[in-house]
């Protein structure tokens, strides 16, 4: 069995897309999926599955939740060592802007053309910093995501590919659980 972490773009928000977890871990465990957990309402999902491709998993995800609750997400699935990957890669490590909330991961759905990463790369954002890389644009949001003008639907529009973010605090929740699953 392997560990993966499926990220879930949009539901609950703005009362959106409203998936209450509890009927989601229900919704997934219809298929080949072990110990289906979930981490806070915004479509974070830990499983183990027999399955070695995450396009797969993508599918069989986007397809039970769209049987169950009547529209698509989007859904991105990474395993525990990509994650694991993706968290040491992030080239802001400041304990104090890890530990005050500011720093951010945009996860890509696909890779961007390498001309619009770089645009992105090289744009100025007053109060905010960013990494571009093909999966995932590290943020840094000095004044908070809130008041950020870098924030996903612009980094989707510049990328022209589909994006979910997630703070700090949440990724290294979801790998320290991830580890957790990995132990067992």
């Amino acid at each position: 069995m392997s560990v993966y972490i499926a990220f879930l773009r949009g539901i609950n928000v703005a009362g959106q897309k409203k998936i209450k977890m509890a009927d989601l871990r229900k919704s997934l465990e219809v298929f080949p999926l072990n110990r289906v957990a979930t981490y806070l309402q915004s479509g974070n999902i830990l499983l183990e599955s027999n399955t070695f491709n995450r396009d797969d998993l993508e599918i069989k995800i986007r397809g039970a939740i769209a049987a169950s609750f009547g529209f698509e997400v989007s859904v991105l699935v990474l395993s525990y060592e990509e994650l694991t990957q993706l968290m040491r890669d992030n080239p802001y490590q400041d304990p104090e802007l890890l530990s005050q909330g500011k720093v951010y991961f945009t996860l890509l759905f696909k890779p961007p053309g390498r001309t619009s990463m770089n645009a992105l790369q090289m744009a100025v954002f007053e109060n905010e910093a960013c990494t571009v890389t093909p999966s995932c644009v590290y943020l840094v949001c000095y004044e908070g995501m809130g008041r950020a003008k870098l924030n996903n639907n612009l980094i989707e529009k510049k990328l022209a590919v589909s994006a979910t973010t997630r703070n700090y605090r949440t990724m290294t929740s979801l790998l320290q659980m991830a580890a957790a699953y990995d132990v067992l």
